[in-house]
């Protein structure tokens, strides 16, 4: 598991475009404050994040907000 964390931080902090984070609250696979805290570990600065609220899974079937979060991340 920690091979394939610093394979995402590396992946991260060589993005050199904004990027957005949808994350359930209580993802299984990653919940929203592991998220915001691995996030603080990087050298990626230009992002942003939206967490689902009370979540326990790891779908994200909300696609009516998502596809708002993402329309308004573009502008």
């Amino acid at each position: 598991a920690q091979k394939s964390s610093r394979e995402v931080e590396i992946m991260l902090n060589a993005l050199q475009v904004p990027v957005l984070f949808v994350q359930n609250s209580h993802d299984p696979f990653c919940s929203y404050p592991e998220l915001v805290a691995f996030l603080s570990t990087t050298i990626l600065k230009n992002y942003r994040t939206y967490e689902f609220s009370n979540t326990l899974t790891h779908e994200y079937l909300n696609y009516k907000k998502i596809k708002e979060l993402v329309s308004e991340f573009l502008k």
